[in-house]
C-alpha cells in the first residue's frame, strides 16, 4: 500500500460524504484463454449507499495478493474523485484488506447488511 498515494488522494478528493456500499466477490463466469486453466474472476464493486450508483467496478485474476487488492480498492476511490464518509462492508475478510486505507483517509468503516449493492449485483448476474 502506497501511504504517500493515500494522503495525496485524501487531499486532492473532495471529500462529500456520504456512504459507500463495496463488496469484493466471485463473478460466476469462467474465463480464460483457450490454452489457460479457466478461472472465475474476482470483482471489486462500489455503490452510493442510497441512489444504487455504481462508484467503481473492477475485475481482476483470482489470486491478487493483500496489497494489489488494496490497490484495486485505492483505484476505485481515486476514479470517484471524492471520498465517502462512511463505507460499508458485509465481512471481516474485507475489513482487512481496507481498514488501513480508511484509517489513514478518515472514512468510517463498518460491517454491516449491503442491500443496495445486493441489488446491484443481482442486476449484474441476470446480465451474466
Amino acid at each position: 500500500m502506497k501511504q504517500a498515494e493515500l494522503h495525496l488522494l485524501r487531499n486532492q478528493a473532495s471529500k462529500l460524504g456520504g456512504c459507500w456500499e463495496l463488496d469484493i466477490f466471485a463473478l460466476p463466469i469462467s474465463i480464460g484463454e483457450a490454452t489457460e486453466r479457466p478461472h472465475f474472476p474476482i470483482c471489486f464493486l462500489a455503490v452510493e449507499g442510497k441512489l444504487g450508483l455504481i462508484l467503481g467496478a473492477n475485475l481482476t485474476e483470482p489470486w491478487l495478493n493483500l496489497s494489489q487488492k488494496r490497490d484495486e480498492v485505492i483505484q476505485i476511490l481515486t476514479k470517484a474523485n471524492q471520498l465517502p464518509a462512511e463505507i460499508r462492508i458485509k465481512s471481516h475478510k474485507i475489513q482487512e484488506i481496507i481498514e488501513p486505507i480508511t484509517s489513514i483517509l478518515g472514512i468510517k468503516l463498518q460491517v454491516a447488511s449491503l442491500p443496495v449493492l445486493e441489488q446491484a449485483k443481482a442486476d449484474l448476474y441476470e446480465h451474466l
